[in-house]
């Protein structure tokens, strides 16, 4: 599973070759099936099994995008894995989370627009309207996320987030060092930017 920005920035690279899309919508829609994270809907009802580009081509701008979250969720889990991921990350229960968050910084300046970016998120669309969500859940996922996407990210930044998404403090300390740690690894920053290069 990917975090927001890396699913925003792949987004983005393929969205040109995507006819009669809404940027906006796009966006929105491979954002929002993490909603989960605020503990508002099962995962399942929110991420699909089996997804190919063929699948997105032929859907609604925000379908599109809700398709490519689980695809991308499933294309990073395979290229990483296979490409060593575990043998660069520190050993502990917190080191996925903290891989997922280290490589949102380091794919941050693949986009220059983050600050329009972050307005996609000011309204509602219909179809995120269409999910057994309440309203004020939906507006609390976008104002979690624009606040996330408006900097670059950072300890500072990232606090806010770590605590909407039920993080204790304890564990965002212990996913801060290892953030810092993941800093010192070359061939870690190497293998996310070829995951960026390589997929899709």
């Amino acid at each position: 599973m990917a975090a927001p920005i890396t699913h925003i920035v792949l987004a983005n690279k393929i969205f040109k070759d995507l006819p009669n899309i809404s940027r906006k919508e796009f966006f929105v829609g491979t954002s929002f099936p993490d909603i989960r994270y605020i503990r508002v809907i099962d995962r399942d009802k929110t991420h699909v099994k089996d997804v190919s580009l063929e699948n997105i081509k032929n859907e609604s701008s925000f379908k599109a995008g809700f398709l490519l979250h689980s695809l991308v969720d499933k294309l990073r889990e395979d290229y990483l894995d296979k490409n060593g991921l575990y043998n660069l990350i520190p050993k502990s229960g917190l080191a996925m989370q903290a891989v997922k968050l280290f490589e949102d910084k380091i794919l941050y300046d693949k986009l220059s627009d983050w600050s329009f970016v972050a307005d996609y998120f000011k309204d509602i669309l219909p179809e995120e309207s269409e999910f057994p969500i309440q309203k004020q859940d939906i507006s609390k996922w976008h104002k979690i996320l624009s606040d996330y996407l408006a900097q670059k990210p950072s300890p500072e930044s990232r606090a806010p987030f770590f605590k909407e998404l039920y993080f204790t403090d304890e564990q965002t300390k212990q996913i801060e060092l290892l953030i810092k740690e993941m800093e010192s690894k070359p061939e870690l920053i190497d293998l996310i930017q070829s995951f960026y290069q390589n997929i899709l």
